[in-house]
């Protein structure tokens, strides 16, 4: 399985474009590095063979390469297509415990629907589905979004639009440089 959405709208990329197909395959090797719950239900996925930063409060921690986030979206977790975990369980400790089973595995593949349903499939088997909900499309916030190297940032919905945005401006600074429907229009933003 490899990743199958573009841009969507009926636009094609230009050939200095790069395709939503293009920028997470670069997630596909990236070792799992772990999870973590932030605002209540958003799910924050770590990636990659990471860094060991200082930090002022934390002491030495590691740093992920890459991290996707979940926004206001279901998510469920699958291993053997088996339901393991998912958005609407209440116990964050034992959440974040079932995905401890994802440790030492890499990603195998990802694929995304053009609604931008988004699976990482991993390598022992495991698969995560960030489902956006329909009810998010009048939100103006985006579904999930995925830190990349060189400050980049996919921000993927609402609706069936996508963005690559510079992570290091302010939500207010940053602009759609790539959109499904070709418009550049600005969205609302957040930060993390």
């Amino acid at each position: 399985m490899s990743a199958t959405a573009s841009r969507r709208g009926g636009s094609k990329p230009k050939p200095d474009e790069e395709s939503l197909d293009d920028l997470l395959q670069v997630l596909v090797g990236q070792p799992f590095l772990g999870v973590k719950f932030i605002y209540g239900d958003e799910l924050i996925v770590d990636f990659g063979p990471g860094r060991r930063v200082e930090d002022p409060v934390f002491g030495r921690t590691l740093e992920p390469d890459f991290w996707l986030g979940t926004l206001a979206t279901d998510w469920l977790l699958l291993s053997s297509d088996s339901l393991v975990a998912r958005s609407e369980d209440t116990d964050r400790e034992e959440t974040a415990r079932t995905f401890e089973a994802l440790k030492g595995s890499h990603v195998g593949a990802t694929d995304v629907r053009p609604d931008l349903a988004l699976t990482i499939a991993f390598s022992r088997g495991h698969k995560l589905l960030v489902l956006p909900r329909r009810a998010m499309r009048t939100q103006g916030l985006p579904y999930w979004d995925l830190l990349l190297p060189e400050s980049r940032m996919i921000e993927a919905g609402p609706g069936r639009k996508w963005s690559v945005e510079n992570a290091d401006l302010p939500p207010k600074e940053r602009g759609r440089s790539s959109r499904a429907d070709g418009s550049g229009a600005p969205r609302p933003s957040r930060t993390r």
